[in-house]
């Protein structure tokens, strides 16, 4: 199993912002998934703007990727987008499970 993190959306492929990884994730993974992609990059703040909650992000890849691995019968997970309020919390917006 394997997860992709990065920009979404209609234009994901003209984008190519994403990374993948075994879904056996370490921390380092979950690191350079996000520090190799551009979206990374900018929700860690650009410009004066405040970062997100990165420890957060990490935690709902590290668990969307156990998810995954403790249920052998998910064949596809969507979680796109992930929505960052102001206040910095962060809601999936659409889901999308496929067994």
């Amino acid at each position: 199993p394997m997860v992709m993190f990065g920009s979404g959306g209609k234009y994901v492929e003209f984008l190519d912002d994403t990374a993948m990884r075994s879904a056996y994730l370490c921390e380092s993974d979950i690191d350079e998934m996000i520090n190799s992609t551009r979206i990374g990059k900018i929700i860690q703040g650009v410009r004066g703007e405040i970062s997100v909650d990165l420890p957060e992000i990490k935690n709902v890849i590290r668990n969307l990727a156990q998810m995954i691995l403790n249920h052998p019968e998910i064949k596809e997970v969507d979680l796109n987008p992930l929505l960052v309020t102001n206040d910095n919390k962060i809601f999936a917006v659409d889901i999308r499970i496929k067994c």
